[in-house]
């Protein structure tokens, strides 16, 4: 991920105030005027200079409260579902747990390195779908009817119930309930120009292209190699619904993501698109599941 630097100005030229720069570009004839030749009504170039700072920095702190505010209900709102989630689902995730370690032993989770809000990295909890040392460990996708997966495996995959374990990620904070999937270290680099963006925001366990790619497995042809078809082609379309909903979310409307996602789980229809498109069906002819 590059950052990108503010273009430079050359140091001989001075800078103006911005609602001379404006009169200047304006005016007709070619050549600027002075600003003697503008000669300012009795004081009100005083109050003028005196009321667009204040009232700058008014709405400026306006939009700052705001947004903190949001920012407080939404880390209210993420603490109180995952606790709710972890009560009501407490009882699937110990016979889960039961399960894994009646077919395949001992690790029940499995925790992958992601990279999290400012590119920072956290492990990133699930319940184990592979085998304990599975073949091809180092393909950073998930494919269907992946060879390294377990009976078991396949179920908790399609059912999405292997990712209970993240509402442990959002009470600890580096997860919200709502947010773009959090990427493996493996497609770090493809955070670069406009999608670099996408990490101002958490990482969630639900979204819109957590709904449009519910199916994610079924999309990748047979005869490209996945974590290119992935780089190439998945990250961007993601990356692309991502940035249209994040930078304007509400809180109403992260609602009705997690909604239309547990929705999307149950069969009960489609992931819709921000501007209210349908997800259009995958390669394997469905809606377009996490990769692992």
């Amino acid at each position: 991920m590059t950052a990108q630097s503010a273009p430079q100005t050359s140091a001989s030229a001075p800078s103006l105030p911005s609602p001379l720069r404006v009169r200047r570009r304006a005016e007709p004839g070619g050549g600027p005027r002075s600003p003697a030749a503008q000669p300012p009504g009795p004081g009100s170039g005083a109050r003028a200079g005196a009321r667009r700072p204040s009232a700058t920095r008014a709405a400026r702190a306006r939009a700052a409260g705001a947004g903190g505010v949001a920012s407080i209900l939404r880390r209210a709102f993420d603490v109180s579902a995952a606790a709710a989630g972890l009560l009501a689902a407490a009882l699937p995730m110990a016979a889960i747990s039961l399960a894994i370690l009646a077919e395949t032993g001992a690790p029940i989770f499995y925790a992958q390195t992601r990279l999290g809000q400012g590119g920072r990295p956290f492990r990133m909890l699930k319940f184990r779908k592979f085998a304990p040392r599975p073949e091809g460990a180092d393909c950073p996708v998930t494919m269907r009817d992946d060879a390294r997966m377990t009976p078991l495996g396949r179920i908790l995959a399609r059912s999405k119930l292997d990712e209970l374990p993240q509402l442990f990620n959002v009470l600890r904070g580096d997860m919200s309930v709502v947010g773009p999937r959090p990427e493996s270290l493996a497609f770090a680099d493809c955070f670069e120009g406009r999608y670099a963006g996408i990490l101002d925001h958490r990482p969630g366990i639900f979204g819109p292209s957590q709904a449009r790619f519910r199916n994610e497995c079924d999309r990748y042809p047979r005869d490209i190699d996945p974590a290119a078809f992935y780089r190439r082609t998945l990250f961007a379309e993601k990356a692309e619904i991502d940035l249209a909903y994040y930078p304007r979310r509400t809180l109403l409307g992260d609602l009705g993501w997690v909604l239309r996602c547990l929705a999307s789980i149950a069969g009960l229809g489609r992931g819709r698109l921000p501007g209210g498109a349908p997800g259009r069906a995958g390669a394997g002819g469905s809606a377009p599941t996490a990769r692992n």
